[in-house]
């Protein structure tokens, strides 16, 4: 999510606020996104309870990038980072057969290897 770090006042000058911290961030995130999965029957509602009680949130945020409001280059440029596809779809493949996805990559020095493989999302379901 790319947000405006601060607000508009009466006049229409812009007050940028001081950053909010991270973890308080990522809460507030997981707890929306939770509500909202609840709210549209995505989620039973009692596991968002239970997944709050998690060790590993599994949400993360980072706020440290800060483009000044007259740097219209830097917005565009920090979107288009935050667009890019998180995997490159060429290096995955599906076995239909198995119902997994194959994933290359470079070679991983810990794994000694250039693949991951995962089961499908329909595998998950």
């Amino acid at each position: 999510m790319l947000a405006a770090d601060g607000a508009f006042l009466a006049d229409g000058s812009f007050a940028a606020l001081p950053p909010v911290p991270q973890t308080l961030l990522a809460e507030g995130l997981r707890r929306a996104v939770l509500g909202f999965l609840v709210k549209n029957e995505a989620l039973a509602d009692e596991l968002p309870n239970r997944m709050l009680g998690w060790r590993r949130a599994g949400f993360s945020a980072h706020n440290e990038v800060r483009v000044p409001a007259e740097d219209a280059e830097g917005r565009k440029n920090l979107a288009g980072y935050m667009l890019r596809a998180p995997m490159s779809l060429e290096k995955m493949t599906y076995d239909a057969a198995t119902g997994m996805v194959i994933y290359r990559s470079k070679m991983h020095a810990g794994l000694k290897r250039n693949f991951q493989v995962m089961p499908g999302a329909t595998s998950w379901l």
